[in-house]
């Protein structure tokens, strides 16, 4: 049912008014001779002002908020030729996106003048932005897991390399020492590539009861090669410590670098161990009332 023509411009402007994207038309002498309170609530942010009167206003209005100016080369082309249609993103402040579209109107082919359209796309480019850092973490993702396998194959030839060797010499000899260092080093070493693949979502992380005494001196072990020659580490462990329920080269990566860190900081000698006041500290028995976990590993996806 057409709409009366009393009726029609009232009508026309409550639609308008309602509309969410900012309105605003021009006539041929590139006037405005109308804007939606949408549009108008987009210059007011900084404080009431009047509507822009021409495009050129507007124009001057949009270079002056937006943050990406080298995109703009469309209003001129748009404003050149009133026939032209043009569409362009606005970046704002605040990582506001606006997407201006510029079309002309037509009466029988012959321009009567421009409306253009401004519409908040800034939802839509947070969750462009969001997709594509998940793709990319899904790219590292699988990059790291194609490291962590080729590096696995590298760790069991080194095993198989050492084991070999083992075989060879006598198990107190200064070379059987050498080579169960470096075994053991290659374990660890494939605890690491497992934990990469499990964080690539290609593999699990095996959760087990872990002796943190017996962790930690394998820590310091590790460390001790580390460390300059004249540095001394002393360790103090207590005993008959419950066991926890982790994953051990996660915690090793938090005792490791603390090692690290202190044997850096004491320079070419010296010695690293308790504090001050530490040496008559009797250990916590706190733990007394604890109930020793499942001896059975779990693998948490």
């Amino acid at each position: 049912m057409p709409i009366p023509p009393e009726l029609s411009a009232a009508l026309a402007g409550q639609v308008l008014d309602a509309s969410e994207d900012g309105l605003v038309v021009f006539d041929r002498r590139d006037r405005v001779r109308y804007s939606n309170r949408a549009f108008d609530a987009m210059w007011s942010e900084g404080g009431p002002e009047p509507p822009p009167a021409d495009v050129r206003a507007v124009i001057e209005r949009i270079r002056g908020v937006a943050l990406n100016r080298d995109g703009l080369d469309g209003l001129d082309a748009h404003l050149a030729d009133p026939t032209l249609e043009r569409s362009l993103e606005l970046r704002l402040d605040g990582e506001r996106y606006i997407e201006l579209r510029m079309q002309p109107l037509l009466e029988t082919r012959r321009p009567q003048g421009r409306v253009w359209r401004l519409r908040d796309v800034t939802p839509q480019k947070r969750s462009e932005v969001a997709m594509l850092h998940a793709q990319k973490l899904e790219s590292l993702g699988v990059l790291a897991g194609g490291i962590a396998h080729d590096f696995n194959n590298l760790l069991a030839s080194i095993l198989g390399h050492s084991e070999l060797g083992l075989a060879e010499v006598a198990d107190d000899s200064p070379e059987g020492e050498s080579l169960r260092a470096i075994g053991k080093a290659a374990e660890r070493a494939s605890e690491l590539t497992q934990q990469m693949l499990a964080y690539a979502g290609k593999g699990t992380v095996l959760v087990e009861p872990v002796d943190l005494s017996i962790l930690v001196e394998e820590v310091v072990d590790l460390v001790r090669v580390s460390m300059a020659e004249p540095v001394e580490l002393e360790v103090a462990l207590a005993d008959e410590l419950p066991p926890i329920i982790a994953h051990a080269t996660q915690v090793g990566q938090v005792a490791r670098p603390r090692q690290l860190n202190a044997s850096e900081a004491v320079g070419e000698t010296g010695r690293i161990g308790r504090t001050a006041g530490g040496g008559d500290r009797e250990p916590s028995r706190s733990h007394a009332g604890l109930r020793a976990p499942a001896t059975e590993p779990r693998r948490v996806v």
